[in-house]
């Protein structure tokens, strides 16, 4: 963004205009003046994404895409058990590919503007909340539209409940990802460049290509790769014995946590940089 070009949906916000509270107020208070930034922090990047209807109609219409592509590749009515592992993973790939998609640019984009209300006052975790909820939010929405075009078009899942837990967790974990590239990046067109990158080993280490991984691999896929760690999600949800069901969900939570808390500490030295 530019400022002099900012609509006024999205000119510089300034802590004052949400009545914050002094920088060493107590906690409660810093805490109620992030709440209160992060609000209209989102409020305002909501407005964005409305605004640019061409921009938004094209993330949703991936998951129109993607949908027809499923329903072609498996056809209507009962899967084999074989189809449904494949099926159970690329969907929740997809949701994480509609994350790391939509945050890889958001915040390298905005840094002219983010520099100037991080003069102003606004607080980093206001920021980072603001982007982590509507970033999510969006890829969420993109996930369940997926999954209703596949079930609209009669391809049959193994366990819808499951699906969309699988979705949310890709979903977020692969806005997590997207952002700490953002927030390490130096410009858009590097964030674009290393997107590739970053998806492709996603495919490689998940186990569903190459199965079983070797014994170097494995340790690589535990680490770090949320695409493993879905598809040992939809193997459990499948009754693989191999699989402690519980363990998926909690690899990707810390693996979410830390590339969100890492891509604060990377944004912040940026901008204390200048």
């Amino acid at each position: 963004f530019v400022g002099a070009r900012l609509p006024a949906s999205t000119r510089p916000v300034h802590a004052g205009e949400v009545g914050a509270a002094p920088q060493r107020g107590s906690v409660a208070a810093r805490a109620a003046r992030t709440v209160r930034l992060s609000g209209v922090l989102s409020q305002r990047y909501v407005d964005v994404i409305r605004g640019d209807r061409r921009t938004l109609a094209l993330a949703l219409g991936q998951s129109v895409v993607i949908g027809g592509a499923l329903r072609i590749l498996f056809g209507a009515g009962a899967l084999s058990p074989a189809h449904e592992l494949q099926l159970g993973f690329l969907l929740a790939v997809s949701a994480f590919w509609f994350g790391c998609n939509n945050a890889v640019k958001e915040v390298v984009k905005e840094r002219g503007l983010l520099l100037q209300e991080w003069a102003a006052g606004i607080t980093l975790p206001a920021y980072m909340t603001s982007k982590v909820v509507v970033l999510a939010a969006l890829a969420v929405l993109q996930s369940l539209l997926l999954l209703l075009i596949v079930v609209a078009t009669g391809v049959q899942l193994h366990d819808a409940r499951a699906s969309v837990g699988q979705a949310l967790l890709g979903a977020m974990a692969g806005t997590a990802l997207g952002l700490l590239v953002s927030c390490a990046a130096d410009s858009t067109d590097g964030a674009a460049t290393t997107l590739p990158i970053l998806l492709i080993p996603q495919l490689l280490f998940s186990e569903a290509v190459v199965s079983p991984l070797s014994n170097a691999a494995r340790p690589i896929a535990k680490a770090g790769i949320a695409a493993y760690w879905l598809n040992q999600s939809v193997h459990a949800e499948h009754g693989d014995p191999a699989v402690d069901a519980g363990l998926p969900p909690i690899v990707l939570t810390v693996q979410i946590v830390v590339c969100l808390a890492a891509s604060a500490v990377l944004l912040g030295r940026s901008l204390r940089r200048r």
